[in-house]
């Protein structure tokens, strides 16, 4: 007997519905933002691109229609970003789906994945003959942990290793203190990447900068429960000559005055030591010397 799962059609092009998307701050950016440009790199079954289209109504900003324009690369003119009256309503997506068409040929609509949080919006796409994300609408609102893990749950839907890897980094990085996330191997149930982490640096020698922290590459484990998310994250501690390299390296800095603590920083000093909320002070570089 023929599964369910084998019987959809492969997933050519996705549609987000941006009325459940959260607002902008005061950058233009927000956690759904940094998702579509996850997703605008996926590719398809076949290895095409996955052509991306974001359903925004007309009562959104313009600088909000500029932001996710950017987002997907509308300028490439493979991805798009359409306005409408309201939230996207059965005939918005017929109009939506005729401008897909005349741009790639007739297109079945079940190759295309709707992402909703209206489930009333859901059951219109789905009676058009496409398949639906239904998406809570509480956390696609607020949560910017959930949209760190939107690329991944599209992602289970396309049999694709470049997709997963793309997406199951952006999930670990926005939802986990550890960044430049590289996935190098996914098995069934676990993946490995590497990572940067921050550790404190504890040494007398350093002075002001006694319980500094710094970023260290790491090894990441990342256990994946039976549907393919995120079961949990473990990273590997530095091992103690990596500690010492480290406080070795801040001294230098320290001794070569590279490294801004308090004040308006200069050109020649790469580093800087910021205090964030849970005050915690961190060192994070601002260039490279020049």
């Amino acid at each position: 007997m023929t599964s369910k799962k084998h019987e959809q059609v492969a997933i050519r092009r996705v549609v987000f519905d941006g009325a459940a998307f959260p607002a902008l701050d005061d950058s233009g950016e927000s956690a759904a933002v940094t998702a579509m440009r996850v997703i605008r790199d996926f590719e398809t079954e076949r290895g095409d691109l996955l052509v991306v289209c974001v359903v925004l109504p007309r009562e959104v900003a313009a600088d909000a229609v500029s932001a996710y324009q950017d987002a997907v690369g509308a300028e490439d003119d493979s991805h798009t970003v359409v306005v409408v009256d309201d939230t996207a309503g059965a005939g918005d997506l017929q109009r939506v789906c005729a401008q897909f068409d005349a741009a790639l040929g007739s297109v079945d609509h079940s190759g295309i994945l709707f992402v909703t949080a209206s489930a009333a919006t859901a059951n219109g796409a789905a009676a058009t003959g496409m398949q639906v994300l239904a998406l809570p609408a509480r956390e696609a609102q607020r949560d910017d942990a959930f949209w760190a893990s939107v690329p991944l749950q599209i992602a289970r839907r396309i049999p694709s290793e470049f997709n997963l890897t793309a997406a199951l980094g952006h999930a670990v990085q926005g939802t986990t203190e550890l960044g430049d996330v590289s996935v190098v191997k996914i098995d069934r149930r676990r993946a490995e990447a590497r990572a940067r982490s921050w550790f404190v640096l504890d040494d007398p020698g350093l002075g002001d900068l006694d319980g500094v922290e710094i970023q260290l590459p790491v090894a990441v484990s990342i256990g994946l429960d039976a549907d393919g998310a995120i079961a949990g994250v473990e990273a590997a501690q530095p091992q103690p000559e990596a500690m010492d390299e480290a406080k070795h390296y801040l001294k230098g800095l320290m001794a070569r005055k590279q490294i801004a603590i308090s004040g308006k920083a200069s050109s020649a000093q790469t580093h800087v030591v910021r205090t964030d909320a849970l005050g915690r002070r961190r060192l994070e570089r601002r260039h490279f010397e020049r």
